[in-house]
């Protein structure tokens, strides 16, 4: 559920164009959305969350309750502002933006890291379960949107902080840690973590379906509201997860944890870790870091700009939310294929190679957009989500295994600012330049942005360049892990 709240970091497609075209005029509009779409970017992967959970103070029930006051606070004053209470200065909207997308980074850093502690000899299934949601997110929400805020961008906001901040809020005192040694005494999880991946694959499909046939049939009241509810049942259908443990007959966790161990984070900490100053100075940190920032920053291009890509091409606004809602589904395919291979090699092929395996099929996805058609709109779109969702569990579980569970909650945090920093060179900058120059030679009929092909074909053959050298990064650690 905390996954789900904090992957609302990618319907910003939903609510975009709209806010562009009320609130900002002129040349440079596509490049103010972006500094927006940045802040909540930078937000979600600045690095404050680990540092707080593996302090004394942290934990996951406080890193939660923390990323659910953000949360209120940066969509509250988006709905104040899109709804003309307020009138802020440009700086202060992008205090908003970011005030949510850190809470975002807030919500996924307390799941994952309360995931990595309690599940270390299942890191493969346990990741690829909490990512899928994250990644699945932004289609469950388009569900929402579709029944009940579709063409209402303030409202959605406003739902957006108040429901997403009451949920945050009702989980964080599940969160629990559970004492080194404990988890494998007392639990087998493997068979729950397939039930759960088996619910979010089937749930995927039916939303895939759904896409299909509503950018077929066009949108239809029964049509949002059979998917909204059929949605809902499959969600509730994961309380099948809490069942006690599949061997040995004991419960899952203990009745109630001890006072000393809730919100505590270092005095249950496995023993194993690798402090951040120790993994700073390491090559396959930083080789990580770069496979990060070349294979994340050219999905992220994909995922900020897929409305501004449909609309070039002369599609509307139900066209993209089709799109978005078929990235997420990808995305969450990604996440889990990547996340359960791994694992089933039993170590035979080590995750660099899947990682070098991702980047071609991030590199193939990128080419394709760069026809610049609708056809390859479409499959480069949803291939790009797929090998984006894919680095998502790679990246964790590489961490993870690289440098221990000790430290993880910070060092994964920390390997989030090559998201970020991508997200600003990639995104923000290089994509919104190479949009302004194309629109100046391809203007839309309308006056206001980019018409045609070509209006991201630099941006996407650039893309494909950095997932090369992404490629040359993971056979470099490759060969560092196998010697090692």
């Amino acid at each position: 559920m905390l996954e789900i709240c904090g992957g609302s970091i990618y319907i910003t497609g939903l609510y975009t164009n709209d806010l562009k075209h009320r609130f900002f005029k002129g040349e440079h509009a596509q490049s103010q959305m972006e500094q927006l779409v940045f802040a909540c970017n930078l937000g979600n992967w600045l690095p404050a969350a680990g540092f707080f959970f593996d302090s004394r103070l942290g934990g996951g029930r406080n890193t939660a309750l923390v990323a659910a006051v953000l949360t209120v606070c940066g969509y509250l004053g988006l709905w104040a502002w899109s709804s003309e209470l307020i009138r802020p200065a440009y700086w202060q909207v992008w205090i908003f933006w970011f005030l949510w997308g850190h809470g975002s980074g807030w919500f996924d850093n307390a799941a994952m890291s309360v995931t990595a502690r309690n599940f270390p000899l299942h890191k493969g299934r346990a990741m690829a379960l909490m990512k899928s949601f994250y990644g699945l997110s932004g289609s469950i929400l388009t569900q929402v949107f579709n029944l009940f805020f579709f063409g209402q961008t303030s409202g959605f906001l406003l739902f957006l902080g108040i429901g997403l901040g009451a949920l945050g809020t009702l989980c964080s005192p599940l969160l629990w840690l559970v004492a080194p040694g404990q988890p494998e005494e007392r639990d087998q999880p493997t068979q729950r973590f397939d039930l759960g991946l088996r619910l979010v694959l089937t749930l995927a499909c039916f939303l895939l379906g759904v896409s299909v046939l509503r950018e077929a049939l066009g949108a239809s009241l029964p049509l949002n509201l059979t998917s909204f509810a059929v949605t809902m049942v499959f969600l509730s259908l994961l309380l099948l997860m809490l069942r006690g443990a599949v061997s040995g007959g004991g419960p899952l966790l203990a009745t109630s944890p001890p006072p000393s161990m809730v919100g505590r984070g270092r005095e249950l900490a496995a023993p194993d870790g690798t402090p951040l100053g120790q993994a700073l100075r390491r090559a396959d940190f930083w080789l990580l870091f770069v496979i990060v920032f070349a294979g994340m920053g050219s999905g992220l291009v994909v995922l900020n700009h897929v409305g501004q890509m449909a609309s070039a091409l002369g599609h509307d606004a139900s066209t993209t939310v089709v799109l978005v809602s078929l990235i997420s589904i990808a995305n969450c395919f990604g996440r889990v294929l990547f996340g359960i291979l791994p694992d089933m090699g039993s170590g035979k092929v080590p995750r660099p190679i899947f990682c070098m395996v991702n980047l071609a099929v991030m590199s193939c996805a990128q080419l394709l957009l760069a026809v610049g058609a609708t056809p390859a709109l479409f499959t480069g779109s949803i291939v790009a989500g797929f090998s984006y969702g894919g680095f998502w569990t790679l990246m964790p579980s590489l961490v993870s295994e690289l440098f221990g569970t000790a430290t993880f909650a910070t060092l994964y945090n920390f390997q989030s600012l090559a998201v970020s920093s991508s997200s600003f060179v990639f995104s923000t900058s290089l994509a919104a330049r190479f949009y302004d120059s194309e629109a100046s030679l391809h203007p839309a009929p309308s006056g206001s942005g980019c018409a045609g092909s070509t209006c991201y074909r630099k941006t996407s053959l650039m893309m494909a360049c950095m997932c090369v050298v992404g490629m040359v990064a993971a056979a470099v650690l490759h060969g560092l892990t196998r010697r090692r």
